[in-house]
């Protein structure tokens, strides 16, 4: 019997690259491009609404792919270690 441990709040990330839409590569691209990166700023470079990005940035917080932290009245948003880490095994440096 094989067993694996892992720490206690690590996520594991669950969505494949290969699964992400358009959209959110591109959001992680920008995120990749400029870590501290608000929201707002996203929506702007990749030429959608605040909401549109909101609702993405929220399914790849769930999904362990980005981390999103509430300055005020910002979020600033990161790619989380384990999935740049991924990513770097499984694509390369970059992604799409």
């Amino acid at each position: 019997i094989y067993r694996r441990f892992y720490p206690k709040d690590m996520k594991i990330p669950t969505m494949d690259i290969t699964s992400l839409s358009k959209m959110q590569l591109s959001i992680i691209n920008k995120i990749l491009e400029k870590p501290d990166t608000t929201q707002n700023e996203i929506a702007k470079s990749v030429g959608e609404s605040k909401q549109v990005v909101n609702y993405h940035l929220k399914v790849l917080s769930k999904a362990g792919v980005v981390r999103l932290r509430r300055e005020g009245r910002k979020t600033r948003c990161y790619v989380t270690d384990e999935f740049q880490k991924y990513v770097r095994v499984n694509n390369g440096s970059t992604i799409g």
